[in-house]
């Protein structure tokens, strides 16, 4: 079904665009800073190792000061120390609007539902905040275009979960890269543009927070369970995610529709 639904960004949902006008590379440096930043507030205000909400709450706030953010904060329920990212969206029917009115951060807490198990589940998923509000023209212009193709969703969501998926050997990224070329392929060209400009973004918001917070854990380390957790995060994340890799592949496959595009679009104007 096709829809022509427009996409709205609320004010308290986005930062100001002076904070978001640069080249992406800026915004990104900007955006690691940011991270860094919350990382050493955060540590500072728990001394005592308890990452209560209400102190999380007051760091976040703080680091986007004096703009306010609306954000919420609930348990991720999923499995132990795991942590998820969503938008808050409402939708005006009549009007066909799709409103981000702003983000919800899912975080593992603990049973009294007031402090996070995982601190750096915290740090990784605050880093995904942190991006979506310096990319939120991204975000948004994904969300709008693939609502509006509401029947391919469940073939980009395949897709968009496929590349997200852990690989075990160099021998299944070559599999990789063939299954993914052939789901890709299925769509329309336009729909396809839009599926792999959407998993890039993916990708890299993923890379940017497993980064820091490997960078975090090995920061952290205590003691030799600590060295362990950090080890094994950082070769997972070498050995098993590739999302360097799949960033790699999706650039080439994206440029190569690109150019499919333009060819056709030359052709239908000489």
């Amino acid at each position: 079904m096709i829809y022509n639904v427009t996409s709205k960004i609320m004010p308290n949902a986005k930062l100001p665009l002076e904070y978001v006008k640069n080249t992406f590379d800026k915004r990104n440096k900007i955006a690691k800073q940011k991270s860094i930043e919350f990382y050493k507030n955060i540590t500072n205000e728990c001394k005592d190792g308890v990452y209560s909400i209400s102190r999380i709450r007051k760091c976040i706030d703080n680091l986007f000061a004096p703009n306010k953010i609306n954000y919420t904060i609930k348990s991720e329920e999923r499995e132990q120390f795991s942590g998820s990212i969503a938008n808050i969206l409402s939708v005006d029917k009549e009007k066909q609007i799709l409103q981000y009115d702003g983000i919800a951060l899912f975080l593992p807490l603990k049973k009294n539902k007031t402090e996070v198990e995982n601190k750096y589940t915290l740090f990784h998923e605050v880093r995904h905040m942190i991006d979506y509000l310096y990319n939120p023209k991204v975000k948004m212009h994904r969300i709008n275009n693939l609502i509006n193709n509401e029947g391919y969703s469940n073939a980009t969501d395949y897709i968009n979960k496929f590349f997200m998926e852990e690989i075990s050997s160099k021998t299944n990224m070559k599999k990789f890269r063939k299954e993914a070329s052939d789901l890709i392929d299925i769509l329309p060209r336009d729909i396809a543009i839009e599926t792999l400009q959407k998993i890039r973004s993916h990708l890299i918001t993923e890379i940017n927070a497993y980064s820091d917070e490997i960078h975090f854990r090995f920061k952290g380390i205590k003691n030799i369970d600590d060295f362990i957790d950090a080890l094994n995060l950082k070769l997972s994340y070498k050995l098993n995610f590739k999302f360097e890799d799949k960033l790699k592949f999706a650039n080439k496959k994206l440029n190569a529709l690109l150019k499919e595009e333009r060819a056709s679009l030359k052709k239908q104007f000489d």
